[in-house]
């Protein structure tokens, strides 16, 4: 990539091996080669930071045997208990809205991260959330998003009907609990109009998949080429770090 030092590739190197829940003893093997070429520690978790992987980055570094210097294990440690501590709060939440969404008959679909922390990565830790989006049939966002009203979330309500069809999903709802921010937005459909897809769910399907959400049953898609690469990708060796890590690793899924 034009403009960026031998450094910077380093880095990005070295993110793309550990972008994947499990290495290999090889693959453990290579970190710890490339971990002893990086010269800016702090520069290397900013990006990772920057992309989410900050949490990820640091256990397959420990797995791998790096030693790394007591000022950078210590701030990384620190990324992963906010992390840690921060995805405790948003699922217990979601566990919750669930719970109202269910007793309110709308149909929900909970899309990426909570899904991935159970299926794919074990450890809530490791893969940092911003926010939690839901699915739900378009005809239900509007009073789905009162109801996280309802709950103390606060929430922006389209005037019509009509501004809210031109996009994906309703403006942000926002709580705060034991001082984390907990975002919600409500999807009518799971893709942006931009991309010419439409995935809408107006119905219980049996390609969905099931997964507990601290004691309240949550549903998944199970399905999709974009959501199948997107897993794919965090198991498979990467040959290149795009400039969006982000883009590449969460997906639809």
């Amino acid at each position: 990539m034009q403009g960026m030092t031998d450094g910077d590739k380093e880095a990005r190197a070295l993110i793309a091996l550990c972008a994947r829940p499990a290495v290999s003893s090889v693959s453990r093997s290579q970190i710890a080669t490339r971990a002893g070429r990086i010269a800016d520690w702090s520069a290397l978790m900013q990006l990772a930071e920057t992309h989410g992987m900050g949490p990820l980055l640091y256990e397959h570094l420990k797995a791998a045997g790096v030693e790394l210097p007591v000022p950078i294990r210590r701030q990384f440690q620190g990324v992963y208990v906010r992390h840690a501590r921060g995805n405790e709060v948003r699922l217990r939440v979601l566990g919750e809205v669930l719970e109202a969404f269910e007793k309110a008959r709308v149909l929900t679909t909970v899309l990426k991260g909570p899904f991935l922390i159970d299926r794919v990565y074990g450890d809530p830790g490791l893969r940092p959330m911003s926010d939690l989006d839901l699915l739900v049939p378009p005809d239900k966002a509007i009073p789905a998003q009162l109801l996280l009203g309802e709950m103390g979330f606060a929430v922006h309500v389209p005037h019509t009907e009509h501004r809210f069809l031109r996009r994906q999903h309703l403006s942000p709802a926002v709580r705060h609990v034991d001082g984390v921010t907990v975002p919600i937005e409500i999807h009518r459909d799971a893709f942006d109009p931009i991309v010419g897809v439409s995935l809408e769910v107006r119905e219980r399907s049996n390609r969905a998949m099931v997964f507990d959400v601290p004691g309240t049953p949550g549903a998944r898609l199970a399905s999709g080429r974009d959501a199948v690469a997107s897993v794919s990708s965090l198991c498979e060796p990467a040959a290149q770090v795009p400039d969006d890590l982000g883009g590449r690793y969460r997906g639809v899924r």
